[in-house]
């Protein structure tokens, strides 16, 4: 049996997963940016289920396991958990099926809108205490902007970039930051909620994943997530379209609610370009030199279709220009 699953350290994996079988195979997924590894494991009786294996099982642990049966209790579809050991960092929890990122262009579209839907009844749901005590209040969207400036820096240094952040650009994206901490009302929010953590089971059901760092936002803060994703860029056409049916099944529609889609839309994509550079330059992630490049991509156009100042068109225009000589 141990040559059919993965060497983890310090952990007794066969003593963990005896109740459930034996292991014929298993598979490592895909690293994403945390430092837990995921695997799937095949058992003897044809089942799949997956294993995590999670170096800082904490208190996020246990916020995962508590809001997983809190979003099941309102109707949001989360893995089923099987098992978790605290000391040896494990948890076994059900296969849900593939990320929607690989689904074929017709089915995926179809699944954005299904995600859509379900955005829309989360912003129904009376949040749990734990989401009720953290926000996307101005420090925290300000420390996300400071990490993508970090970031900068080091890629600017590490490839001799002629690009420049500006005072007025960050004006600019310091005033975005109050407008969105100030925006009412709040909802919750998954807080990355991007086609990597939505899972299709062969039903068609959708699930989600890694939400253990769930906290209220704007409306519009999932949403952006969404439309706005590098691992599977969208026309412009289909993202006024998306936003389109958004905007009038929203029961949070107001005369401000374009802005704060433009606003959430390029906070939110910037902070990803700071998780972006970070992957791919202190992480060694070559994966993520692409989605750097699309990420400008987005940031271009919602400068262009928030009619934003040109000092930030022009330095994303700069930088992309660049990096895709360098990358």
């Amino acid at each position: 049996m141990k040559n059919h699953l993965p060497d983890l350290p310090r952990t007794d994996i066969t003593g963990f997963l005896q109740p459930w079988g034996d292991v014929v195979t298993y598979t490592a997924l895909t690293p994403e940016v945390s430092p837990r590894q995921y695997f799937r494991l095949e058992f003897s009786d044809t089942t799949y289920k997956i294993l995590c294996f999670d170096p800082e099982f904490s208190l996020k642990t246990g916020d995962f396991l508590e809001l997983a049966e809190f979003f099941g209790q309102n109707n949001i579809t989360v893995p089923q958990i099987f098992a978790s050991d605290a000391r040896q960092k494990l948890l076994l929890q059900e296969d849900c099926g593939e990320e929607i990122n690989t689904l074929k262009d017709e089915q995926y579209w179809q699944a954005l809108q299904n995600c859509s839907q379900q955005l829309l009844h989360l912003h129904k749901i009376q949040a749990h205490p734990k989401i009720q005590s953290r926000s996307f209040d101005l420090n925290k969207l300000m420390s996300e902007m400071e990490m993508t400036y970090s970031y900068f820096e080091k890629a600017k240094q590490m490839f001799q970039l002629r690009s420049s952040i500006s005072v007025e650009f960050q004006e600019f994206v310091e005033n975005t930051c109050r407008f969105l901490s100030n925006y009412t009302p709040l909802v919750i929010c998954h807080r990355d909620y991007h086609s990597r953590n939505i899972l299709q089971k062969e039903t068609g059901e959708l699930v989600w994943i890694d939400f253990q760092d769930a906290m209220l936002g704007t409306p519009l803060y999932d949403f952006v997530s969404l439309v706005f994703d590098s691992y599977r860029p969208l026309s412009l056409y289909k993202r006024e379209d998306l936003y389109k049916k958004f905007l009038q099944s929203s029961p949070y529609a107001n005369n401000r609610f374009r802005e704060c889609y433009v606003l959430q839309a390029f906070q939110r994509s910037f902070k990803a370009l700071g998780t972006y550079l970070k992957m791919a330059l202190e992480k060694k992630a070559d994966k993520y030199r692409e989605s750097i490049l699309y990420c400008l991509a987005n940031l271009k156009e919602i400068t262009q279709i928030g009619f934003l100042p040109d000092e930030e068109f022009l330095f994303f225009e700069l930088l992309s220009t660049e990096l895709h000589e360098k990358l």
